[in-house]
């Protein structure tokens, strides 16, 4: 009976405000389950729309709908929003109090999604929300997973990642970009403030790292072209570093 109620009530959800409010009245459960324990809510985040445009969004809030229900895999709504990359879904969660602290049961937060998706709009609604941040340690492998993609860096950083290694195990986020060729990722990252003479415990520099993803063995790049802000001097128009011969 639970999953029918579930089924009829997310059908009104999508419908009507007044028809989920009526309904709601009669005593059918606003955090009724239905596959993998998905709650209302979460079925509504997986849908094709938005929290925001479902007219009966609401009224399962104010009839006792639990934000921060937990499906089977310990994810509440706000993080299937942020797995999914559905930023406007992730802003009217946590406008209604969802705990963007969570962790699932593989311990993942919003950040590990939205980073690991690279889900640049996403990020950005949890930074405009002034979401609080990961752990200190945790933020140089985010910036890691997302450093392909520098819209997501980007709102990283103005969520206040910080732009410097914090995980010396992992390489350092500055040089990944310039081993991946994330031209626009490393303007990030610099003009962020990540230092362009960093050495990582290998003896690793932004220059030797860019140098070894072009290799040519009469070709380095300019250490003098690597600036803090940016790398106009060091990139051509396509993105490519500059090298000059020996």
């Amino acid at each position: 009976m639970a999953a029918k109620h579930h089924a009829w009530l997310l059908g009104l959800s999508t419908t009507g405000r007044l028809v989920t409010t009526r309904a709601l009245g009669l005593g059918i459960d606003p955090d009724s389950r239905g596959l993998n324990q998905d709650s209302v809510l979460h079925a509504l985040v997986r849908s094709d729309g938005s929290l925001q445009t479902a007219p009966g969004a609401e009224p399962l809030l104010e009839a006792g709908a639990d934000v921060g229900a937990l499906n089977t895999a310990g994810m509440p709504p706000l993080l299937l929003a942020a797995r999914l990359g559905h930023a406007e879904d992730l802003g009217w969660l946590l406008a209604r109090g969802a705990n963007p602290m969570l962790a699932d049961k593989a311990n993942r937060t919003v950040w590990h999604y939205v980073a690991d998706g690279a889900h640049a709009a996403a990020a950005q609604a949890l930074a405009d929300a002034s979401a609080p941040l990961p752990a200190a340690e945790a933020q140089s492998g985010l910036l890691l997973q997302a450093i392909d993609d520098s819209a997501t860096v980007l709102a990283l950083l103005a969520a206040g990642f910080s732009p410097e290694p914090t995980e010396p195990a992992l390489p350092y986020p500055v040089h990944a970009a310039a081993g991946s060729d994330a031209v626009e990722s490393l303007q990030a990252l610099l003009r962020a403030g990540a230092s362009p003479d960093a050495s990582d415990p290998q003896g690793h520099t932004l220059t030797t790292v860019a140098a070894a993803a072009l290799p040519d063995s009469k070709a380095t790049i300019r250490p003098a072209a690597i600036r803090r802000g940016g790398c106009s001097a060091a990139c051509d128009s396509s993105g490519a570093w500059r090298r000059k011969a020996a």
